[in-house]
């Protein structure tokens, strides 16, 4: 059992912040398709750089990482307490992964500071409408036409559903992919806008 600090939108599940890993894994983690998902989109895609916001327990951190080994894996978490637990998964699984652990709002500058450009990220922390919006907007100033931008739960209620139509239709993103769980956006200046719904 770990106290768990929620700088985002709170759990629908959980009435405490204390809770168990087991509980943890079993409410936050996605199935097995979502990660299996991820690694082969690395695992196609070879990014130089993934930035994962939101490592919660490592579990997609490791689906990400383990699709391109020679990335630059930086995962950011808020929450000390699984931060620790997912930093004890990379040294087991010998992944080199560069966690940071605090607010979103304070760690992503500092880490966009250091890259030249952020060619996957997966966006799954905080859950709330502005600041969705706000990671893809301070994002997108390091991708190019190469990138790729995965977001989470882009159907839940309380202004994901708002934040996912606000990005899909953002003037630099040519290809959008809903999978109802997950929202995939593609920056290909060389195809024109297409926006699928696709059944996962």
């Amino acid at each position: 059992e770990i106290e768990i600090v929620d700088y985002g939108a709170g759990s629908k599940i959980f009435k405490s912040n204390k809770r168990k890993i087991a509980d943890i894994c079993k409410h936050n983690v996605k199935a097995a398709k979502y990660g299996q998902l991820l690694f082969r989109m690395t695992n196609y895609f070879q990014p130089g750089n993934i930035l994962e916001l939101g490592t919660c327990l490592g579990i997609s951190t490791a689906y990400l990482h383990q699709g391109c080994r020679k990335a630059n894996m930086t995962t950011i978490e808020g929450d000390p307490a699984t931060a620790e637990f997912a930093r004890k998964g990379f040294k087991l699984s010998r992944s080199k992964v560069d966690l940071r652990i605090g607010d979103f709002d304070k760690e992503l500058p500092k880490v966009l500071n250091e890259l030249d450009k952020v060619d996957f990220a997966f966006i799954d922390g905080n859950h709330q409408r502005e600041a969705t919006i706000n990671y893809f907007n301070t994002l997108k100033s390091k991708a190019d036409s190469n990138s790729v931008f995965v977001f989470d739960d882009i159907n839940w209620p309380d202004g994901m559903k708002e934040a996912w139509s606000k990005i899909k239709s953002d003037e630099s993103v040519s290809i959008s992919i809903d999978l109802h769980f997950l929202g995939i956006v593609f920056f290909k200046d060389s195809v024109s806008k297409q926006d699928f719904v696709l059944k996962f």
